[in-house]
């Protein structure tokens, strides 16, 4: 799961505060179960990302 990325010549590493929060959002994201994860992409909340053959 890709929670939040950005490129080196972009900005440098992220502040504390934003650590926290993803930390949060993390513990929130993992404990959803797979019905919920589903619903989230049906509703475009979550974006899947299939890997290419």
């Amino acid at each position: 799961m890709f929670l939040y990325g950005f490129g080196k010549n972009e900005t440098d590493n992220i502040e504390l505060e934003e650590l926290d929060h993803l930390k949060s959002v993390s513990r929130t994201i993992v404990a959803l179960t797979a019905e919920q994860i589903q619903a989230l992409i049906d509703q475009q909340e979550f974006y899947e990302l299939k890997e290419e053959a």
